[in-house]
């Protein structure tokens, strides 16, 4: 059986923590703290190899492409430049940023997703776990609106939007838009 583990926010970091009795790591109020993500980082962080490439290139060229952040400065898409940046002893007010203001919580991950999808090479699994999460966030979205902005096939979003409904992992009530002439 899984332990049990707590989920919260702090800031713009999720925070995943489980009893000390099944994880080993810094104890706070007695509980671990495992993983901290940030809010609208919606991959797994790149490989040792990955990051240190891109944070030599930082050093070397400097931030090629805007990070993205919303109007509280929270990043939606540059997880990676920004830490390296900081890193590497740039202050966060000389990072390019290009601010998106006004977008829900839904607009900012499916505008991560989009940007990610644009830049980073997938895997099969990567991109079914974009396509779930998607869906996931906005079902009432057409399987063309999540194909383009994924740039993925529409039939492969819908293959697994039908999965989903199967496994009842999405209903079908909230997941398709019918249009009346």
């Amino acid at each position: 059986m899984r332990p049990r583990m707590d989920t919260g926010w702090i800031f713009n970091f999720q925070i995943k923590c489980w009893p000390i009795s099944t994880a080993c790591g810094t104890m706070i109020c007695g509980w671990v703290i495992c993983i901290m993500e940030e809010k609208y980082q919606v991959l797994e962080p790149l490989t040792a190899e990955e990051y240190a490439a891109l944070k030599a290139s930082i050093a070397e060229l400097g931030i090629m492409q805007p990070v993205i952040v919303d109007e509280n400065n929270n990043t939606i898409d540059g997880h990676h430049r920004r830490r390296a940046a900081a890193e590497l002893g740039i202050k966060d007010k000389d990072i390019p940023k290009v601010i998106l203001a006004g977008l829900s919580e839904t607009e900012k991950r499916r505008e991560a997703r989009r940007l990610n999808s644009a830049r980073r090479h997938y895997s099969a699994t990567q991109r079914r776990k974009l396509i779930q999460d998607a869906l996931q966030d906005a079902p009432e979205r057409s399987d063309r609106q999540i194909a383009g902005d994924l740039g993925v096939s529409p039939s492969t979003v819908g293959a697994i939007r039908k999965e989903m409904e199967a496994a009842g992992e999405l209903s079908k009530m909230d997941s398709r838009t019918v249009s009346v002439k």
